[in-house]
């Protein structure tokens, strides 16, 4: 059996305001579930779940801490910068999982920690609810992509933390990098240095070869032959 999850079993949890029942709030955002999330979810494979419709029993907080560090996807709504939203975002960055970013906000009013992260604005006019679905359809695509790499913020700030509680076993490991690199360095010198000493050997030796060294008793012998003949021709 395959290890990847069917697309039935996907989960994508919701984190937005609510408001009570009835509220103008609960009515904008169930609008935006039912235009919006909803339809696009469930062509991806996706369940989708938000906060008051967790169905068992216990402490609502500790559920949906649950889902933010369980579920395969979030959808973070920042309508109004509602502070109960900020701080499950949190959660879910910390957790290092994909999460998307939605909003009925301009993008100005976003919170500098979160402005560079990508953002999908929209409102509930016919147009805009089909851009928006577009583009969060893209998104989800991107995020089951195999090389998809997760920005958090509050991950890397972790990480950040976990070298610095180890000053010391860090710097060891780059004096041992930089100490490997050099000793490597240093034995191709040598190879090279080697290479270049028995080439210069080899070149030494073919100069005292004695095939070479005959070379002159030979034209010596030839110059005094030359000069004998000179000399008897002149007698004669």
């Amino acid at each position: 059996m395959s290890s990847k999850k069917s697309e039935s079993s996907k989960t994508l949890f919701i984190i937005s305001p609510i408001g009570p029942k009835d509220s103008t709030i609960r009515e904008r955002m169930n609008k935006v579930r039912r235009h919006i999330l909803d339809p696009v979810a469930a062509e991806k494979g996706y369940k989708t779940n938000r906060a008051d419709e967790i169905p068992r029993p216990g402490v609502i907080t500790n559920q949906i801490i649950e889902h933010l560090m369980k579920d395969d996807l979030v959808i973070a709504d920042l309508t109004d910068l509602n502070p109960n939203v900020l701080y499950e975002l949190a959660v879910r960055h910390a957790v290092n999982k994909p999460v998307i970013l939605i909003g009925q906000i301009d993008s100005k009013d976003i919170p500098f920690d979160l402005s560079a992260q990508r953002f999908i604005q929209y409102s509930l006019d016919p147009d805009d609810i089909n851009n928006a679905k577009i583009e969060l359809s893209r998104q989800i695509d991107s995020v089951e992509l195999k090389d998809f790499v997760i920005d958090s913020p509050i991950k890397k700030e972790i990480v950040f933390e976990e070298k610095e509680s180890k000053p010391m076993e860090f710097l060891l490991s780059e004096i041992y990098s930089i100490v490997r690199n050099q000793t490597m360095a240093l034995r191709d010198l040598q190879s090279h240095l080697y290479l270049l000493a028995e080439r210069n050997i080899r070149a030494h030796k073919s100069s005292l070869d004695p095939i070479n060294l005959i070379e002159v008793p030979r034209v010596v012998v030839r110059e005094v032959d030359i000069e004998k003949e000179e000399k008897e021709t002149r007698r004669n």
